[in-house]
Parts: C-alpha cells; structure tokens; sequence
C-alpha cells in the first residue's frame, strides 16, 4: 500500500532533456521525479564493476545507467580509436541524486587523462571532452567525492560525440524575429 509500479510511454518525438515526473491518483499527487529522456542507447550497470580489473565493457556511444557503493568505484571500459573525440557528461544531482561524483578518463595503465568534479555550469555534475591521442582500451571511473554511496546514489553517464552546451548566445529574440544562436560550452 506504500508503493506503486506505473509504466509510461514517452512520444516519439520526445526531445531529449530532463523532464518532471508526477503520478496523479484519486488518493493524491506523488512527490516530484525527474527523468532523463536521451538519444543515446542505454546500458546497465552490471555490478561487479569496482576495480579497474573488474571494469564492464560498453560499447560507445552510450548511456550507462549506474549507482555508486558507499566506499566503492564503478569502472567502465571502451574502446577509442587515435583522433577520436568523445564527450564525457555524468548526470546525478540534475536528477535528484545525492551523489556527488567525481569522473575520471584513465589509460590503462592507470594515468589520468581527464578529471571532472564540479562543472561551473551544471554545480556537483562533471563533464568534459577529451580527444584521443592513441587506439587503445581506456578506463572511466566514477565515484562520489566523499565516497558515500546507496541505493539512492543513481547516476547516468553519456559518452559520445556530442555537444556540451553551457548557454545560447544572444540569451533572448523578439518573437517573430529571425536571428543567429550561438551555443558556447566546451
């Protein structure tokens, strides 16, 4: 009687973003979800993924959804090929995640080619873009900063080619008006 599973379908023409979630019965109006809606294909965490031994292989582009162990790492391993690039985005507290995560590009041998913590324009969420300099295998890390971690500690990672936009530039048109957008972002 506390809980209840509800499916939906989303419209095809749905635009990918993070949308709010309600469900309305004759008893009431549940508390707020956010969704992220994505073009990119989704991935499960498998679990098991803590070490970089252990990573789970992903096929990008991708979405991996993920949650964080308290105490713990996720590792995902992919493949790029030399002069590649690829975008890094993790997404947890836009969607009501108490993670704080921490993303890190690794080479296999465990350097560090990329870090993100907090993003100036998205707060405790990190995301970077990173061109590959070698075919190779290389590792993602992620984890919560304070290395806490739960059932509640969800997150979605997308890695592909795609923009990271911070703004659009100018910030406002007169309606009917016709004029040039710029997105900056890295």
């Amino acid at each position: 009687s506390n809980s209840v599973t509800y499916h939906f379908k989303l419209p095809a023409e749905t635009a990918p973003g993070i949308y709010g979630l309600r469900l309305a019965t004759g008893k009431g109006i549940s508390n707020l979800r956010l969704i992220a809606v994505d073009d990119l294909p989704t991935v499960l965490e498998a679990g098991g993924n803590s070490t970089a031994k252990k990573a789970q292989p992903v096929q990008l582009p991708a979405g991996i959804e993920g949650r964080v162990d308290q105490e713990s790492y996720d590792f995902y391993k992919f493949h790029a090929e030399a002069g590649q690039q690829f975008a890094f985005e993790i997404l947890a507290r836009r969607l009501g995640s108490p993670l704080d995560p921490v993303l890190r590009l690794l080479d296999l041998q465990g350097r560090e080619l990329a870090y993100s913590d907090d993003d100036e324009a998205l707060g405790a969420d990190g995301r970077f873009v990173y061109r590959f300099k070698n075919t190779g295998d290389y590792l993602l890390e992620v984890r919560d900063i304070r290395y806490q971690g739960g059932n509640d500690y969800f997150y979605r990672l997308r890695v592909g080619d795609f923009p990271l936009v911070t703004a659009a530039y100018p910030l406002g048109v007169q309606r009917g008006s016709r004029a040039q957008i710029e997105a900056t972002g890295p």
